[in-house]
């Protein structure tokens, strides 16, 4: 996996202008792997790289001109009550969900979620966005196939 990575730090580097991340520490975990832009039909596609991205534990939104992912995952914890351990009783097993919230700027806004799938094996998370475009006899906008 750290050869995809080094692999796409120019590419990461260059798109910023294009999507970045509202908080720049997210950065450090996710890594903007992929970014292309269709004119012609509308699309942007997004593709994500992170180690949060095992199973398919993630919420999409699309909010004003942002990309909004909701990472939960569960934790187990096993905690003692006591310092020095006897037997097994002593433990007990605590579990929670914890939630990550990972954001995007977009190149505009009017922006609309087409489609997401998840390549767990590959730690990577594609995002389908479509915009509305407009024709240039009539000036309306029409939602592309």
């Amino acid at each position: 996996m750290k050869a995809i990575i080094n692999n796409t730090e120019l590419l990461h580097n260059t798109i910023m202008g294009k999507v970045h991340f509202e908080d720049q520490e997210v950065s450090k975990e996710v890594k903007i792997i992929d970014y292309f832009e269709d004119p012609a039909k509308g699309q942007l596609i997004v593709s994500l790289y992170s180690q949060l991205f095992s199973e398919n534990q993630q919420k999409i939104y699309i909010r004003d001109n942002k990309l909004i992912i909701i990472v939960s995952e569960l934790i187990n914890t096993v905690k003692s009550n006591n310092t020095y351990v006897s037997d097994w009783q002593s433990y007990s097993q605590q579990s929670y969900v914890r939630m990550r919230n990972i954001s995007l700027f977009l190149p505009g806004d009017n922006f609309y979620l087409l489609r997401h799938f998840l390549i767990p094996e590959k730690y990577l998370l594609n995002i389908i966005i479509g915009k509305l475009i407009e024709t240039e006899t009539t000036g309306n906008a029409i939602i592309p196939d």
